[in-house]
């Protein structure tokens, strides 16, 4: 397993492989793309656990690092299981995890 970088090694390496030439490809514009069918179920779904949540915890906020860490126990521990195991798998958390971040 290769070795963790700090961060300063991590940003010298982007430095190295030219990102600060590349920068004319990121603009400060939104992006606006028409959504695969499935993300948009995924962002769908999300939103939906994500209000429910706040309903549940009146004045939760995303910004608050405590109560996203407790959403994400909630979701982790409501994903079902398959192959007739309860638990989810650590990749679906994940899996979850990410789509509600880019929701």
């Amino acid at each position: 397993m290769p070795r963790k970088k700090s961060p300063e090694a991590f940003f010298e390496r982007g430095r190295d492989n030219g990102s600060e030439e590349k920068k004319g490809t990121v603009g400060g514009e939104e992006v606006q793309k028409t959504l695969q069918p499935k993300m948009e179920l995924n962002y769908q779904r999300n939103l939906a656990l994500c209000y429910h949540y706040e309903t549940l915890h009146p004045g939760a906020s995303p910004r608050d690092i405590k109560a996203s860490k407790d959403f994400v126990r909630s979701l982790a521990l409501g994903i079902e299981g398959s192959y007739g195991i309860d638990d989810p798998g650590m990749w679906t958390v994940v899996q979850y995890y990410k789509d509600f971040t880019a929701a």
